[in-house]
């Protein structure tokens, strides 16, 4: 049940921040936004995750390059998908995010004509 309600959590607050970033308008740069949400999700889970499986938090010694490169890029995701919306309407971006996944797994690249196009259009 705590899962699930750590779960239901983090739905809404991911659900939300199309909602932030146009009420923040221009008053807050898109990178300060997102330093405090991801910092705040960060201490969050800190928190949180040894709470709810009863284990210690563990970080990764052996592959700390590998996790610094994937944090990077989500950072830049939501970065971009932030900066996204204060261009269109929420709807707008929240649909060009859903499909991208879609559009990149249907495509073989190198083997398409055109992947760099679809690539280019999904990201």
């Amino acid at each position: 049940m705590r899962i699930f309600l750590l779960l239901a959590l983090i739905t809404a607050s991911e659900a939300t921040i199309g909602v932030f970033v146009k009420l923040t308008g221009d008053a807050i740069p898109i990178q300060t936004l997102n330093f405090y949400a991801l910092s705040f999700a960060a201490a969050f889970l800190a928190l949180s995750i040894p709470q709810t499986t009863g284990r210690p938090l563990r970080f990764p010694r052996g592959n700390v390059k590998d996790t610094v490169i994937i944090g990077a890029l989500i950072a830049a995701q939501i970065s971009v998908f932030n900066y996204a919306m204060t261009l269109v309407p929420i709807a707008n971006a929240v649909v060009f995010w859903s499909v991208a996944p879609f559009c990149q797994s249907r495509s073989k690249i190198g083997q398409v004509p055109g992947v760099k196009l679809i690539s280019l259009v999904a990201v």
